[in-house]
């Protein structure tokens, strides 16, 4: 297996930042209840199963950029996290207008992984229809 950095682009690149903050996101503080604070593991079990989905996806998407010659893996990793990016940024804005019970504010976590999460979608996507050679790749 060879690495070549040069295949990233700036849509892979993005996805990779917005899968980060997104996966640093779901152990930060997303919800205040009385008892204290929460991350979203404790408090949206649901939602931060799919954002982790969709960190993990943004970071397989870079992965199998860097490391594969041909452009389909890396397509059908665009193509995954895309659609579950798009959940998760639905079950976190669902998460941050309907707050769990007993939630007394909402906490900068959860707008971290909204804001991860719509990276890493708006990424994805424009990863799927980027059809650019890779950089340092003869056309």
């Amino acid at each position: 297996m060879q690495i070549d950095a040069r295949r990233m682009r700036p849509a892979e690149v993005s996805a990779l930042l917005g899968g980060v903050l997104l996966a640093v996101a779901l152990f930060e503080p997303w919800f205040e209840f009385a008892s204290g604070r929460q991350d979203a593991w404790n408090a949206v079990t649901a939602a931060a199963v799919v954002a982790a989905l969709a960190a993990a996806g943004a970071l397989a998407l870079g992965w199998l950029t860097v490391t594969q010659r041909s452009p389909s893996a890396p397509l059908a990793a665009a193509v995954l996290t895309s659609v579950v990016a798009l959940l998760a940024t639905v079950l976190i804005v669902v998460a941050a207008a309907s707050p769990p019970a007993g939630s007394l504010e909402r906490c900068f976590g959860l707008w971290i992984g909204l804001g991860g999460a719509v990276i890493v979608l708006l990424s994805s996507c424009w990863s799927v229809r980027d059809e650019r050679p890779f950089w340092g790749v003869p056309v």
